[in-house]
């Protein structure tokens, strides 16, 4: 008989947990592959020297990779939900205000450490969460949710193209944080499956009948 630790394990909810890191890897694939198509825009519009403007992008990819342990602590801390719908709001704020910013201190700042910031949470629990809810499938699981991030890779040149032909540089830098903010949304639905179940245990216990305080 399952019981309720069990209930979720590969099956249920384990699918939407998964659906929810592998749309959390896409946006992080869209995220690494935009930094080179942003730089041509840059270069016209910010600064015409391409070995400070190619900074923007490095930074970008490494600090989603370098700040891993940080955000290995804090996963572990506050839970997958709320390190990815951190990580939303910090590439919200870090891409929204790159888009006011004609400065490439100011985009190594925000475009960079903090939008990387943002993403190194996303993808550390998105990394982390198919653990905890897949056994017999957890390679297959993992598997899939990697494969989001090659989807995203796939996406994110054309998408930021189409947005700096259409919106120029400070528009894309604003759609694309937007864009990049459903972050939260994939966060939203990574439930703690250790709670869940507690509270599912907690309510469905049977009720003892009341005995009177002389028995």
């Amino acid at each position: 008989m399952d019981t309720d630790q069990d209930r979720d394990i590969d099956r249920g909810y384990a699918w939407v947990v998964l659906f929810a890191a592998t749309f959390s890897n896409f946006i992080t694939g869209m995220l690494v592959y935009s930094p080179g198509v942003f730089n041509t825009a840059i270069l016209e519009e910010v600064e015409h020297d391409l070995s400070r403007t190619s900074w923007i992008g490095s930074t970008l990819v490494g600090t989603i990779t370098m700040l891993g342990p940080v955000a290995g602590v804090f996963t572990n801390r506050f839970g997958c939900k709320v390190a990815t719908c951190t990580g939303g709001m910090l590439v919200l704020i870090g891409m929204s205000a790159a888009s006011f910013i004609k400065s490439v201190n100011g985009l190594l700042l925000t475009n960079g450490i903090l939008t990387g910031l943002g993403a190194c949470l996303a993808v550390n629990a998105a990394g982390t969460i198919p653990g905890y809810y897949f056994k017999k499938r957890l390679p297959i699981s993992f598997g899939v949710s990697t494969a989001g991030t090659a989807m995203g890779l796939f996406a994110g040149g054309p998408l930021v193209a189409i947005l700096l032909q259409t919106y120029s540089l400070s528009g894309a830098f604003l759609i694309f944080g937007g864009i990049a903010s459903n972050f939260c949304v994939a966060g939203s639905l990574m439930r703690p499956r250790r709670e869940a179940a507690l509270e599912a245990t907690i309510t469905e216990q049977p009720r003892l009948p009341v005995r009177s305080a002389l028995y």
